[in-house]
């Protein structure tokens, strides 16, 4: 098996890296597609994506931003309800630190860029699918994009 992944004149190197990338990216929309798929099919076992609670602390900084005056609601819920497992825990300390024993399982790197990527980069979409969905986003790209560049 290892025979055929050496390089020869015919296949260079860079061709298999090259394939590799580009099935690493194109498998993100079909997962992206699947868990829709199954979204909409079945009901999730985990529950705990609607539960958002405001923040403990009122020093926190979160921009206190809901779905109901956004103005794609059904876009940001959609994103919203997608939070789960442990992405909750993700969401909710870059949105309020760490407030809880168990929070501090998870190591800040993620949550500290989600907090800066959410008010740079997607904070021009606060207002269309509020605070919470922008939150998610860049979670959703960080991930996607360190396994593309682990596929490699």
């Amino acid at each position: 098996m290892t025979s055929n992944l050496k390089s020869s004149p015919s296949n260079p190197p860079n061709n298999h890296q090259n394939q590799i990338l580009k099935t690493a990216i194109s498998s993100r929309p079909l997962l992206i597609a699947l868990i829709v798929l199954w979204r909409t099919l079945v009901h999730p076992y985990d529950t705990s994506s609607p539960l958002n609670l405001n923040c403990l602390s009122s020093n926190s900084l979160t921009l206190h931003h809901h779905n109901q005056n956004t103005l794609l609601s059904q876009i940001g819920s959609a994103i919203e309800d997608s939070i789960v497992w442990d992405s909750v825990y993700f969401v909710r300390i870059a949105e309020c630190g760490y407030e809880y024993e168990q929070s501090y399982a998870f190591l800040p790197l993620l949550p500290i860029c989600i907090f800066v990527l959410s008010r740079t980069v997607f904070a021009p979409l606060v207002p269309l699918i509020g605070l919470r969905a922008v939150l998610a986003l860049p979670g959703y790209v960080i991930n996607n994009g360190a396994f593309v560049l682990a596929a490699v």
